[in-house]
This record gives C-alpha cells, sequence and structure tokens, in this order.
C-alpha cells in the first residue's frame, strides 16, 4: 500500500532529524499541540474560502504527526500518555478540518453543494469509525494493525482536494 511504504520512507528520515534535533528543549506532546493548531489554522483557512492556502498549512501540519512519534522513539520519550494525547487530538484534528470543510460548502452553495456536505459528513464519520473500529476489535482480542485508508492517506487526499479545489 502507498502509505506504508511512503511512511516507512518518512519515518527513516524523520528519525534521522529527530535524533539530531532530540537535543532541543522540545517535547514530543509539544509537536503533536503544535500539529493541532496548524491543522485548526488549515480548516478555519478552507471554510473561510482560502483553499490552496489551507491546503500547504494542512500539509506542514500533516508532517507533525509523523515527528511527534519520530522524536519520541529517537529520544526514548515514548510514553502511553503521549500515544493517547496523539490519537485523541488527531480525532480533534480531523474533525475540525471536515467542519472547516462543511462550513465552506455552507457557504460557497452551488447546485454540488448538498452532496458535498453529506459526502464531508460521511468522511467525518468514517475517520472517526476507524478509530472505533480499532479499538474495539483489539478489545475482542483481533490484531488490527493496518486499514484501508489510514490518516495519513486521508489527510494525503484532503491536501490534494484543497491544492487542487
Amino acid at each position: 500500500m502507498f502509505t506504508t511504504r511512503f511512511e516507512a520512507w518518512v519515518r527513516r528520515h524523520a528519525e534521522a532529524l529527530m535524533a539530531a534535533l532530540g537535543r532541543l528543549p522540545v517535547t514530543p506532546n509539544q509537536i503533536t499541540v503544535v500539529g493541532t493548531a496548524l491543522t485548526f489554522v488549515a480548516a478555519v483557512l478552507a471554510a473561510s474560502g482560502h483553499l490552496l492556502l489551507g491546503g500547504i498549512v494542512l500539509a506542514f501540519a500533516g508532517t507533525f504527526d509523523i515527528l511527534d512519534g519520530a522524536l519520541a522513539r529517537s529520544t526514548g520519550r515514548s510514553y502511553p500518555y503521549g500515544a493517547f494525547l496523539d490519537s485523541t487530538l488527531d480525532r480533534y484534528s480531523e474533525g475540525a478540518m471536515y467542519l472547516g470543510l462543511i462550513a465552506y460548502f455552507v457557504s460557497a452553495g452551488g447546485p454540488m453543494a448538498k452532496w458535498l456536505i453529506v459526502a464531508t459528513g460521511a468522511a467525518l464519520a468514517g475517520s472517526f469509525l476507524v478509530s472505533y473500529v480499532r479499538a474495539r476489535a483489539q478489545s475482542l482480542g483481533f490484531t488490527c494493525e493496518t486499514g484501508l485508508f489510514a490518516r495519513p492517506e486521508r489527510v494525503v487526499v484532503t491536501v490534494i482536494g484543497l491544492v487542487f479545489g
């Protein structure tokens, strides 16, 4: 799958960078929070019709989602709380982004607006269900390592949609 190979390549390079940056007084949780804040900025930009700029900011914010884990692993600061914070803020980030797109489609109007709003709402529900299904499967003893449309893929598709608007 595209994401698996791409993510492995990015992680290798990110971990090398983080080994060097690990000496700075920055924690993985701080990187997580900055990435979330940038995603909220991207959502506001999208909602206000600045799709290209929103896409650029979202692409930049998406790198923070890789860098936080890379920093945690390279510095030995990988803790359950950080993983919980990361996955929780990922859900807030996705929710904000999809709601920003819905706000844009509502204000833009047009013949496709209703369908775009419904499709974006379905994407929002689906993105939340991925986490729920994984957690539920694991609680029942199943292994659930990868999915069909993981967060990195959703971010890439959203960035492409925003940039090419």
